[in-house]
This record gives structure tokens, C-alpha cells and sequence, in this order.
């Protein structure tokens, strides 16, 4: 072999040991990061994000809390991008956010233990989930459980659903908030999932803001002039028809990628089911159709990346 050869021949092999490295990087990011805390573990897809931020937060009283309802003691797991080691965290509900409750530590919380109440008895009854996916104007039994309390209305929900997995069973469900009378812009949504696990001593919630792109980026002044309160109703109808018809890929975070993240969830010592149940997706009625979280304690906070 002459020295153009061999030249030639190393080229090549460099050229392709360059390639398998770049290759297995991209395989890495695209891999899903795993988090484990005192009990709790669950995996989630990069599309989501690539840190965590674990805070344990303590109970609070009334007295403590400015604005909302007062929040019992749990652990709330924080997804967002890559940061610098010094830089702040992101603003708690900017990104999936996974809240973990002891079912015992509900009780005395009048909003937490009603949500609680519903859910359990819309998974002990599988009550049909198309009824709530109808517009509510005023406060009435049509909205679905949501934890931490909400400090807005729930004018709407799409895409509910019964979930089931190896240890939690709950619902799945887009919704958005309103304190007013007004329409709703793309980035105006959350997916959220809230479950129990099977033994009973855990509330799980996942709520993470989505954009669906059938919606305008910005919500024009003329968009908000409804003439009276049947032209807001019939509003959020054909809204919620567009987000039960809405595809996968229209919706960013894509919403696989939350069902994911709801299926890994795990507690350690809770019992697993032999075969859960597939989830029961339900179909959306022919004709239907922020300010989502309490106050968080500022408790010391542990960042972990994956």
C-alpha cells in the first residue's frame, strides 16, 4: 500500500469513528431522562425537557397564603431545559410540572379532599367523560378534578380520557383557565393528568401548559366582544370540537410524550397490576364542544440533571 493509500485509508476511518460518535450523541439526547426521589420515580422524553427540579414543599396555612387556597405538604418535580449550574430554575407552571400528595395529608384541605372525593368516584363509577366535555360558564359539576386548586375557572375540557397503569389509575384532559369572559390563544391550554395510586395512598398531577395550533398566537380586542353569554357558550363548543380533533402533532409539548411520562410513574412498595386495563379513550360528543396552581413554598429545592 502506498503513503496515498494509507492517507486515503485513515481518512476514511477517522471520517467514520467521527460519524458512530456523532451518531451515539444523538442517540443519548435523544434517550428519555430518568428521575428517582424518596419513593418516587418516572421517565420523560427530552421533548419535554432535560432537568428537574425537586422541591419538597411543607404544609401551609391560610395565613400563609397571599393568593389561592392553602396547599398540603408534597413533593413537586419541576421539567425545563438545560441551565447553567448557577442559574435559576424556572418559573414553577412554565413547563410539566409533577406534584405528588399522601392521600392522608389531604384531609383538612377542603379543595384538595373534594378533588380527591370526585376522582375517586369517577374511577369507582367510570362515569361517561363526554359529559363533562361541554362549556361551563358558571361554577357547576361539570368540571373535572384539578390539583394543586386552580385559582380560575374551568369554562372548558377536551380529550378526557381514563388512564391506567402498572400502580396509578386517573383521567387525562386538556382544559384551559379564565377568571373573565374571553377567548383563548394557542399557548392558553394545560394537559394534566390526575390519578391515585392503586393502594390508595398517593395523588398524582401532572400538568404541563401545551400550544394547540389551531388556535391564533394572539387573541385580537374584536375576538373578545361577545354579545351576551350564548355567543361565549357556543365559543367554547366549537373550541372544544377543535381540540378533540386536533392531531397529535398539533399540540407542542406533543401529548404522547405527557402519556409517557403518566405511564412511568412509579412508587416504591405500591403493588403493580398483573394487566392494567388499557386507558379507556373517550370519543368527543358529534356536536361539542392562568392561573392553574396555588402558591408554592419557597422550601430548599434540590436540582438534579439527567
Amino acid at each position: 500500500m502506498n503513503v496515498r493509500s494509507r492517507a486515503l485509508l485513515v481518512s476514511i476511518l477517522t471520517l467514520l469513528v467521527a460519524l458512530f460518535a456523532l451518531g451515539g450523541q444523538a442517540l443519548a439526547q435523544d434517550a428519555p431522562s430518568t428521575v428517582s426521589f424518596n419513593g418516587v420515580s418516572f421517565s420523560f422524553d427530552p421533548t419535554l425537557g432535560t432537568s428537574v427540579n425537586i422541591t419538597s414543599v411543607p404544609a401551609q396555612t391560610s395565613a400563609q397564603v397571599k393568593v389561592g387556597v392553602a396547599a398540603p405538604a408534597h413533593t413537586a418535580f419541576a421539567i425545563y431545559g438545560s441551565k447553567q449550574e448557577t442559574a435559576r430554575a424556572p418559573r414553577l407552571g412554565s413547563a410539566p410540572v409533577v406534584r405528588v400528595y399522601r392521600v392522608s395529608d389531604v384531609s383538612g384541605y377542603a379543595e384538595y379532599s373534594n378533588a380527591l372525593t370526585k376522582l375517586q368516584d369517577l374511577l369507582s363509577q367510570q362515569s361517561d367523560l363526554t359529559t363533562f366535555m361541554v362549556p361551563s360558564t358558571n361554577a357547576n359539576d361539570v368540571e373535572l378534578p384539578y390539583l394543586p386548586a386552580a385559582e380560575a375557572g374551568q369554562p372548558l375540557r377536551a380529550r378526557a380520557q381514563y388512564v391506567n397503569t402498572p400502580q396509578v389509575q386517573g383521567i387525562s384532559y386538556l382544559t384551559g383557565f379564565r377568571q373573565d369572559v374571553s377567548a383563548f390563544a394557542a399557548k392558553d391550554f394545560w394537559y394534566t393528568f390526575q390519578g391515585v395510586s392503586l393502594d390508595g395512598q398517593w395523588y398524582v398531577s401532572v400538568a404541563t401548559p401545551v400550544k394547540a395550533s389551531m388556535f391564533p398566537k394572539k387573541v385580537k380586542a374584536k375576538d373578545n366582544n361577545f354579545k351576551n353569554g350564548a355567543e361565549y357558550e357556543q365559543y367554547l363548543t366549537d373550541a372544544i370540537s377543535k381540540l378533540n380533533a386536533g392531531d397529535d402533532s398539533a399540540f407542542t409539548p406533543p401529548l404522547t410524550a405527557i402519556d409517557a411520562l403518566v405511564q412511568s410513574i412509579s412508587f416504591e412498595g405500591v403493588p403493580v397490576a398483573e394487566s392494567p386495563a388499557p386507558s379507556a379513550s373517550v370519543e368527543p360528543p358529534a356536536s361539542s364542544q392562568p392561573v392553574p396552581s396555588s402558591a408554592e413554598s419557597s422550601a430548599p429545592s434540590s436540582s438534579v440533571s439527567p
